[in-house]
């Protein structure tokens, strides 16, 4: 299975890369207010609460939520 079976287009983000998480959450949250109607800030606290639990990554580039 690849990437483009499960997720459309508009859900898809690209551009220059973000060397800064935080930036790149509050990016990922600002998308998903968008995407899925839920409040930016509300997703930014989400994230920064999971982030802040430790790191998912299992190995060989696969990580767990």
């Amino acid at each position: 299975m690849t990437v483009d079976e499960f997720l459309a287009s508009p859900d898809l983000a690209h551009g220059p890369r973000i060397p800064i998480k935080k930036v790149l959450l509050k990016e990922l949250a600002n998308l998903s207010s968008l995407t899925l109607g839920l409040d930016a800030d509300d997703g930014l606290g989400a994230l920064l609460r999971r982030d802040d639990l430790g790191a998912t990554s299992v190995g060989d580039g696969a990580a767990l939520p």
